[in-house]
C-alpha cells in the first residue's frame, strides 16, 4: 500500500493506494479521505489492476474537484418539499400536480402530458 496525508484543494486528506483481490481478479484501489468541517468525505477508486493507471488520473480528478461551497446562490437553494398525500381518485400521476409545476414554472422543460391533461377518473 502506498499514498499518504496531503491536501485537496487546501482541505488536509489523506491517500491510500494499493490492490486487492476478488473472486473476478485483481483490482487497482485509489481511496482519497478529505476532512472539511468536522466532517470526513471518501472518494473511492476501483478498477481493474490492467486499467488502473491509466484511470488512476480520472480518480485524482474527480476528488481534485472537491471543495467547499461559496457561491451564495447556491448555498442558499432551499429543497423542494413534498406533501405526501392520499389521492381521492385514480389517474396519470401528472393529473395531481398543481397548475405551477405542471405549466413549466421551473427551467425543465414543459410535459407534453402536463399540458393535455385530462381529467382522472375513480
Amino acid at each position: 500500500m502506498a499514498g499518504g496525508d496531503t491536501t485537496i484543494n487546501g482541505l488536509p486528506a489523506t491517500v491510500i493506494v494499493g490492490q486487492g483481490n476478488t473472486h473476478q481478479g485483481t483490482v487497482g484501489i485509489w481511496n482519497a479521505f478529505v476532512e472539511m468541517e468536522d466532517r470526513v468525505y471518501s472518494f473511492l477508486g476501483l478498477a481493474p489492476a490492467q486499467v488502473f493507471t491509466q484511470l488512476r488520473p480520472t480518480f485524482e480528478s474527480v476528488a481534485g474537484s472537491f471543495s467547499p461551497l461559496r457561491d451564495s446562490t447556491l448555498v442558499n437553494i432551499q429543497p423542494a418539499r413534498l406533501k405526501v398525500v392520499r389521492a381521492d381518485r385514480s389517474g396519470p400521476f401528472a393529473s395531481f400536480l398543481p397548475p405551477p409545476i405542471c405549466t413549466g414554472a421551473s427551467s425543465r422543460p414543459k410535459s407534453t402530458s402536463c399540458m393535455s391533461r385530462t381529467t382522472a377518473t375513480a
